[in-house]
């Protein structure tokens, strides 16, 4: 009983925060101003990314991961599943970069325990994978001479 309350408030946390997040980058990029439901935006990229690792993200693992570590994973998992270039895309990719720059620089605060580490560390490989495949898509040529 006191779990479902307790995924409920976390789930809560990391939505304000990925929120939050989505608003900033809005305002940095104009471009993506067309994009308005942040906070219904921000709560479909934690259901799903909950969803998709929630015996992590649940505690049923050991301790239960920092809100940002929740929402740098999920994040991460979105960009992986969007269609590249799109609008929804780029927001992804900012995002990404700016929890990835905010936790190399906080990370001392955040009080990071061991599951945090491997959410943090899959959330890292899953953007190296994206840019990997962008890059690759970027160095096909379009069109051969002959």
């Amino acid at each position: 009983m006191f779990s479902g309350i307790v995924n409920g408030w976390k789930k809560g946390d990391a939505v304000s925060l990925l929120s939050t997040a989505l608003k900033r980058v809005i305002q940095t990029y104009p471009h993506l101003q067309g994009i308005k439901k942040t906070t219904g935006l921000a709560t479909e990229i934690i259901d799903i990314g909950w969803e998709a690792n929630e015996s992590l993200f649940s505690g049923r693992r050991g301790p239960r991961p920092h809100r940002i570590s929740i929402a740098f994973w999920s994040v991460s998992y979105a960009l992986e599943n969007t269609k590249p270039y799109s609008e929804i895309n780029q927001l992804m990719v900012f995002t990404f970069a700016m929890f990835a720059q905010d936790i190399a620089m906080h990370s001392h605060s955040y009080n990071f325990n061991e599951i945090d580490e491997l959410i943090l560390d899959d959330a890292y490989s899953r953007g190296e994978r994206v840019r990997s495949d962008a890059n690759q898509a970027k160095s096909t040529p379009i069109a051969t001479d002959g």
